[in-house]
């Protein structure tokens, strides 16, 4: 899919896009799309996967929108994902998101690289701290 906006600022819409129930494996692709929620609960996510059920998913530069700044959901891409189902997260970014993703083969580029504990992702608007000064 390409230049979408997808979601609405409905109350949970959990999640937006689900793969979790697709019959065999898909190839998924996002470029320059906008995903908005209003998330009530921090398991509310976006995207819901399972293994066997995605071959990869790759997302472009996309944004990830929770309305509701009360509550970050944890993750923006739920459920399972495999060491054979990769998801990648490309010049993507997160508002009011805690992460874009935390299973065993979800990669993001631009981020500061590191240990894993020490990763820090320049993708991610989460509060109101200080901007890093040059």
């Amino acid at each position: 899919m390409d230049d979408c906006w997808i979601g609405n600022s409905s109350w949970a819409p959990t999640p937006i896009v689900n793969f979790s129930g697709t019959a065999g494996p898909s190839r998924a692709e996002f470029y320059d799309c906008v995903f908005v929620e209003d998330a009530q609960a921090v398991g509310d996510a976006f995207f819901t996967g399972g293994t066997g059920n995605i071959e990869y998913m790759l997302f472009k530069n996309c944004d990830f929108i929770n309305l509701e700044s009360g509550t970050l959901n944890s993750s923006v891409y739920s459920g399972a994902a495999g060491a054979d189902t990769p998801v990648l997260f490309k010049d993507c970014s997160g508002v009011n998101v805690t992460q874009l993703g935390s299973g065993l083969s979800m990669y993001k580029n631009n981020v500061f690289s590191g240990t894993a504990a020490g990763v820090r992702d320049i993708g991610l608007s989460i509060g109101s701290a200080a901007i890093i000064s040059a």
